[in-house]
C-alpha cells in the first residue's frame, strides 16, 4: 500500500549510525516502474563515487562497478521496485556479486512478487499504524508538538473519525494534519471530516486525503505545485530555478537524455 512507511523504515535503517560504521559503501536508489538495468547500474555506480560518468554500454559500466565493489562490503538500497522480470534481477545481481561477503541489498515495494523473484531471503509486511498511534502521528501533525488531545478535547472526536477515514495510512494522517494544523476551529475539522471526496472513488488510486490536502492549498501553491508535477518522482530541484518557475520568470523542463533526467530553462 503506497505511504504505510516503507520507504521512511528504509531511511531509518539507512541512517543509522550503526549501519553506517558496519558498511564500507552505501548507495540509496529510486526505481520506478522502469527497471532499466543499464540505468539503475549507473545510478548506483555515481553514488558510490560521486562522478557522472558516461558508459558506452552495460559492459563497461560492469568494470567499472567491479574496480570499485571489488571485496567491499556495501549496502544497497532500491526504492520503490516493481519489476517482476527474475531476468533483469540475475542481471543486476551479477554486478553486485563482486562485494565482500556480508553485502545487504534492501528492496523497498508494494508487491510481494518482487520480494519472489528478487529471491529475498526475508520479507517484512508493513501494516497500517494502530488507532492509538495512528491518532497521535495526526495529533502531532495538526496540533503541533502535542501528540495528543489533552489541550484540545473538543477536537478529538473529529480527529478519531479522520483517523479512521484515512485508513490509519501514516502518509495521510500527516497530509491532513498539516492541513489543519493552523487551524483549531472544529467546524474546519467537522468540514473536512463530512467531505463528499472521501466517497469519490479514483481509477488513478490517488488518496483521498491527498486530494483534500490540495484543495485546501492556496491558489498560488496550486500553481506550483501543478509546475511541480512535471517532474518525475525524486527529481532533485534547483532552488533558485523553481523560484524563477514560481514566479513566471521562466519555464523550467526535465529532458531525458540518455537514459538521465536533466534540466532545462527557458
Amino acid at each position: 500500500m503506497g505511504g504505510i512507511g516503507k520507504t521512511t523504515l528504509a531511511k531509518l535503517l539507512y541512517n543509522e549510525e550503526k549501519v553506517k560504521d558496519h558498511f564500507e559503501l552505501m548507495a540509496w536508489v529510486c526505481v520506478f516502474e522502469e527497471f532499466d538495468v543499464f540505468n539503475i547500474s549507473k545510478a548506483i555506480f555515481q553514488v558510490v563515487t560521486g562522478k557522472n560518468e558516461d558508459f558506452a554500454n552495460l559492459n563497461l559500466l560492469h568494470v567499472a562497478f567491479k574496480e570499485k565493489l571489488s571485496k567491499k562490503r556495501f549496502l544497497l538500497v532500491l526504492d520503490d521496485v516493481w519489476n517482476e522480470d527474475h531476468s533483469k534481477w540475475e542481471l543486476l545481481q551479477s554486478h553486485l556479486l563482486v562485494g565482500a561477503h556480508g553485502s545487504k541489498v534492501i528492496v523497498t515495494t508494494r508487491s510481494t512478487k518482487v520480494a519472489l523473484v528478487m529471491d529475498s531471503e526475508l520479507s517484512y509486511g508493513l501494516d497500517v499504524l494502530s488507532s492509538e498511534d495512528a491518532l497521535s502521528l495526526f495529533a502531532q501533525h495538526a496540533l503541533g508538538d502535542n501528540k495528543n488531545f489533552h489541550k484540545h478535547p473538543t477536537l478529538k472526536f473529529l480527529g478519531e473519525g479522520i483517523v479512521k477515514k484515512c485508513g490509519r495510512l501514516p502518509l495521510a494522517l500527516k497530509a491532513l494534519g498539516r492541513v489543519l494544523k493552523t487551524d483549531r476551529n472544529s467546524d474546519a475539522w467537522e468540514k473536512l471530516l463530512k467531505s463528499e471526496v472521501w466517497n469519490i472513488k479514483d481509477a488513478r488510486g490517488i488518496l483521498p486525503a491527498l486530494k483534500l490536502s490540495y484543495y485546501h492549498l492556496h491558489p498560488h501553491l496550486k500553481l506550483l505545485f501543478a509546475y511541480s508535477s512535471l517532474f518525475p518522482k525524486d527529481y532533485v530541484f534547483v532552488k533558485n530555478k523553481l523560484v524563477l518557475v514560481s514566479q513566471g520568470l521562466c519555464i523550467f523542463v526535465p529532458i531525458k537524455v540518455n537514459g538521465e533526467f536533466r534540466s532545462s530553462v527557458f
